[in-house]
């Protein structure tokens, strides 16, 4: 995965991509509409196709990040309890040398 921070697809990018594949697909269509139209109702179907994709890519990515702030918020409920039984443990055994050295 890149460490990239700037987005690829900015509002200038998708104006100019759309401006290019408008032309592509208005040529084809002046130039024989049947097959234009054949184009274009094939880029759809990918597009559609490439939508689902998206879709399920990004619940997972919910699912797993759901996951992992499960999996951390329990690290810090288990990380809370051993402090706290340290700190009792570590009271008792001072009181009990506190007791010894008297």
């Amino acid at each position: 995965m890149s460490n990239k921070t700037e987005p690829i697809w900015t509002q200038e990018h998708i104006e100019e991509s759309t401006e290019a594949l408008y032309e592509m697909y208005s040529k084809a269509l002046d130039k024989d509409p049947q097959i234009g139209m054949s184009l274009v109702l094939r880029e759809f179907c990918h597009l559609q196709c490439l939508f689902f994709q998206l879709q399920e890519a990004f619940k997972e990515n919910h699912s797993v990040s759901s996951g992992a702030f499960q999996n951390s918020h329990k690290a810090v409920e288990l990380y809370q309890q051993l402090d706290g039984i340290m700190k009792t443990s570590t009271s008792t055994l001072s009181k009990r040398l506190e007791k010894l050295e008297s």
